[in-house]
């Protein structure tokens, strides 16, 4: 029986009280914090009084998972997924999404529907399962660490109440998520790329990033900065992903190409492999982005120690599922190569975000621009808050047009901590609630008076508390 922590069993907590006023809550936790244990905590609880519950996932790598995280709770369990032998008479049943749709009228509506990776929640097969269950009263509780479509929509559509744990920064300082080193190079150029459905289109993005010129090199700067670290690359389609992993064969480097298509025995070999050394790097499309916990799957303690992201992306919510693989809990500081200049649209992995179930609210700059939150010192290095004058050295950086140029060059480490000491600095200097609005907004907060709110009553109770 797994021993939840504290703050674990007040999100669950937080989440039941929520389900007595409405009857779809969303909880929120960083990639790492332990969402699965959290449900299952629930879900244990629940069927002790009698009720039932189904857990859809979309994926069967992730049907494995979650049996394990099952079992080592004590919850009886059946499964209504292909393949999978269905017991009717288990209170507890692991769904694959596809196959629950197709047995919707065959099967009884549980009590409580659980969706894991509740950001695709949207879609429409989830949609229609939500709908249906919901209007025979089952709860609905869905779990995600970045609660917005990828498109930067929100999931109001399907959930009336959010619940929102610690932040990848508290966790870090509590040891709970590992600490990491950043190191980006100067960004692609991508101003000939275009835009669909919210993100690069990913013909034109491959094009860009599927050579060896591309700016720095991903086996280089991993022999220089992670070598023999358990890696995991992150692609921008299949043919890109087998080309990456030969790029690291060629030098001597173990890596293989996994993907959606990957038969779930030659995934899992790979996996194995990879737990035990075997495989020192991993490429793929969109397996390790959602939700898969390598550790549960094989059954024993292996992490992710570095992420290399070669897909550039518009979307936040990919973004942090992608380097909050590497961020699980280990001694050492996780390595993230960000070979897509992804940083400069979307900040650190552990600046303060605020979520809403309303998703991002657009304004009238566009959407990069607006993004941009570091900046990077081509004489020192540093990184920090954009400015027309480096804080570190008194670079003064020239007027840039709009169009990038790609330079090639070496991944430079990011100076996180000064990152973050000259926000604290900024922070601490806006004494009124104005100018914490003020700051919220020149930080690109999508609700800077919410932050300040927060910021301001904090301070307060503090000076109460001292």
């Amino acid at each position: 029986m797994i021993e939840l922590w504290d703050f674990q069993e007040i999100l669950g907590t937080s989440a039941r009280k929520a389900l007595r006023k409405v009857l779809s809550v969303l909880v929120v936790l960083p990639t790492g914090g332990g969402k699965s244990i959290i449900t299952a905590w629930m879900v244990k609880n629940a069927i002790a009084k009698g009720n039932t519950a189904y857990f859809c996932v979309h994926r069967k790598d992730l049907v494995t998972q979650m049996s394990g995280t099952f079992r080592e709770f004590e919850i009886p369990f059946g499964y209504i997924a292909a393949g999978r032998k269905y017991n009717p008479f288990q209170p507890v049943q692991i769904c694959s999404i596809q196959t629950l749709r197709n047995r919707l009228d065959k099967v009884p509506a549980p009590n409580i529907l659980i969706v894991d990776e509740a950001h695709f929640s949207c879609s429409k097969t989830y949609s229609e399962i939500i709908d249906l269950y919901e209007s025979k009263g089952t709860f609905i509780i869905g779990k995600t660490a970045t609660p917005w479509r990828l498109s930067g929509e929100g999931l109001a559509r399907h959930f009336k109440e959010m619940v929102v744990g610690p932040s990848v920064r508290e966790l870090m300082d509590r040891g709970f998520l590992s600490k990491y080193k950043f190191y980006a190079p100067s960004k692609p150029d991508l101003s000939k790329t275009h835009s669909r459905m919210g993100d690069f289109v990913k013909e034109e993005i491959e094009e860009v990033m599927d050579r060896k010129t591309i700016t720095g090199d991903a086996v280089k700067h991993y022999q220089k900065y992670a070598m023999n670290k358990k890696a995991v690359a992150f692609c921008v389609s299949i043919k890109h992903s087998q080309h990456v992993a030969e790029s690291f064969r060629a030098a001597g480097i173990m890596a293989l190409h996994v993907d959606g298509k990957t038969p779930h025995a030659d995934r899992m070999k790979a996996f194995n492999a990879f737990a035990d050394g075997e495989i020192k790097v991993l490429t793929s499309v969109a397996i390790f982005s959602e939700g898969l916990d390598l550790a549960a799957l094989v059954g024993r303690e292996v992490c992710i120690e570095a992420a290399i992201l070669l897909r550039p992306t518009q979307s936040l919510s990919l973004f942090l599922q992608q380097v909050g693989r590497a961020l699980r809990r280990k001694l050492e500081p996780a390595i993230i190569l960000d070979h897509a200049g992804n940083y400069l649209r979307h900040g650190l992995p552990d600046d303060d975000r605020e979520w809403t179930l309303s998703g991002r609210k657009k304004g009238k700059k566009k959407e990069e621009e607006a993004a941009v939150q570091v900046r990077q010192c081509p004489e020192c290095y540093a990184v920090h808050k954009p400015a027309p004058i480096c804080p570190e050295c008194q670079y003064k950086y020239p007027i840039q047009s709009r169009e990038v140029e790609e330079n090639d060059g070496d991944l430079e480490e990011l100076n996180v901590e000064e990152i973050r000491r000259q926000k604290r600095k900024e922070q601490g200097g806006a004494n009124s609630i104005e100018q914490l609005i003020a700051l919220g907004k020149a930080r690109g907060y999508k609700n800077p008076a919410s932050w300040a709110r927060h910021v301001f009553n904090g301070r307060k109770a503090k000076q109460m508390a001292g």
